[in-house]
């Protein structure tokens, strides 16, 4: 019973989603605020890590990701991004289209620079993989494992009772190929997990109301999987769309110009485009909730965070019966008390 009260009064996990944020737009600066207030474990974004020049080069991912997202980050031993100064990796981004570019040109990125890529089809923008994951004294890189390469980068890591995969679509839509790969890699690394909670994340929207709408190349059985949620950018709004008994999220406004909703799918239950903001997500072993939160612009020149969604999910086990309830209530309770007592002194000899 006591273990039962330590895993039901467990902390829940929290984390973040940002999509299409890589700029610093004022928007985005708001955004990047609002996520830090909320103190989450990690952030895992839905790609457009970046915009603009192709050429972009180090002060440039500083000033478009580190200045906001920087504490995040798992500082490379060269200290080649200064802004980088967490102590172990809570930032897990995945590849947009602004992400990458064909061909890489020679003189595209500051030394150790390219050749990054010389084949044909879409390439990781350079730097992309400088930024997030080489490391000259990790030779295994600073992203969890996977496959991380100019032509794709795909990966999946466990956070407590999460497993989460983020895939590359941008990969997936030039390569027929790389598609392959990325859906039987999926299919049997989620089929094979234990987790209470498995989510899967990379930027074109399996289903969208938005300008770009819906991207047939994503829209594998993720449900039939396993997955509990797939979250996804690409569009510049906020959208939940149910499909195949699982929640489907666009979540697009990180900080560039919001997008229109063109033709509205069935299956779209809510959608929101009027200011900018981020995904909230928390979980343990028994639910999960969801929520996106909008930066409102306020007279004094801040904001607001206001809730413009919120949705949740709860594992598929038996309620306790009343009295289990009532014991587990009172032993959470003497589990919290315990934790507030001070420390007994030891005593000298």
């Amino acid at each position: 019973m006591f273990l039962a009260a330590f895993e039901v009064c467990a902390a829940r996990t929290t984390f973040a989603v940002i999509g299409d944020y890589g700029s610093d737009t004022p928007e985005a600066t708001r955004v990047a605020e609002m996520v830090r207030g909320w103190n989450p474990d990690f952030v895992i974004t839905v790609g457009d890590n970046t915009y603009g020049d192709p050429n972009i080069n180090v002060a440039e991912w500083e000033r478009r990701i580190g200045q906001n997202y920087g504490e995040f980050i798992l500082g490379r031993t060269d200290n080649r991004y200064p802004s980088q100064t967490s102590p172990t990796q809570r930032f897990f981004p995945s590849v947009g289209n602004h992400d990458v570019i064909d061909p890489v040109s020679d003189g595209a990125e500051p030394s150790p620079g390219p050749p990054y890529y010389t084949g044909s089809g879409a390439a990781i923008r350079p730097g992309y993989l400088d930024y997030f994951h080489t490391d000259p004294g990790r030779p295994g890189g600073r992203l969890p494992s996977g496959f991380h390469q100019p032509e794709r980068s795909f990966y999946e890591f466990r956070w407590n009772e999460a497993h989460f995969f983020a895939l590359d679509s941008e990969s997936a839509f030039f390569d027929s190929a790389s598609a392959q790969q990325q859906a039987t890699w999926l299919q049997t690394r989620a089929l094979a997990s234990d987790a209470a909670w498995k989510f899967v994340f990379f930027h074109h929207p399996s289903y969208s109301s938005g300008s770009h709408g819906s991207q047939d190349h994503m829209q594998w059985p993720f449900a039939a999987w396993g997955i509990s949620a797939v979250l996804t950018g690409h569009d510049h709004t906020y959208e939940r769309v149910s499909h195949t008994g699982i929640p489907y999220f666009v979540n697009g406004l990180g900080g560039q110009a919001a997008y229109p909703f063109n033709n509205i799918l069935a299956e779209s239950v809510v959608r929101y485009n009027e200011n900018h903001g981020a995904m909230r997500v928390s979980f343990d072993a028994r639910s999960v909730s969801f929520e996106f939160l909008a930066a409102v612009p306020d007279d004094a020149g801040g904001f607001t965070p206001t809730v413009i969604d919120g949705y949740e999910l709860s594992a598929a086990v038996p309620e306790p019966a009343a009295w289990r309830q009532l014991a587990i209530s009172a032993a959470c309770a003497l589990v919290l008390a315990m934790r507030t007592l001070p420390r007994a002194k030891p005593r000298r000899r």
